[in-house]
């Protein structure tokens, strides 16, 4: 039987991130969120999701497969049961999009319990505090 703390949803919030645009070479950056089944991580494990956010924004992307990379590297840590929020804004869409200033994109990737527990889903993207920078 498994214990009610390893069952319970972990978050770790708003972890930076920046990156550049592959198809306009231009910057992007945000946050990243990250919710998993377990029973926490310490500190060292916190540095450690936030050294994979950087390694992987740390080259040409787009944001979907950011973070999908972001998901898929950090269930080795935590487990296969993780979702990841991004959350950004993109220079181009201020530059050469949409044209206004606090727009942001948000993307998900969702793996394990969170692809197929809709509440599970609900309950981390409650979790996640709502942004005044549009980010």
């Amino acid at each position: 039987m498994v214990d009610e703390e390893e069952e319970s949803i972990q978050t770790e919030l708003n972890l930076s991130l920046w990156s550049q645009c592959e198809h306009h070479l231009l910057p992007f950056h945000g946050v990243v969120h990250i919710g998993y089944f377990g029973a926490g991580i310490d500190a060292i494990g916190i540095s450690l999701l936030q050294s994979i956010v950087h390694f992987h924004g740390f080259k040409l992307q787009v944001q979907e497969r950011l973070t999908r990379q972001i998901a898929e590297t950090a269930s080795v840590l935590v487990g296969k049961d993780i979702m990841v929020v991004v959350e950004c804004n993109h220079t181009c869409m201020i530059s050469r999009g949409i044209e206004k200033f606090g727009s942001s994109t948000a993307t998900m990737a969702v793996l394990g319990r969170f692809a197929t527990q809709p509440a599970a889903r609900a309950k981390f993207l409650q979790s996640i505090p709502p942004s005044n920078t549009g980010v």
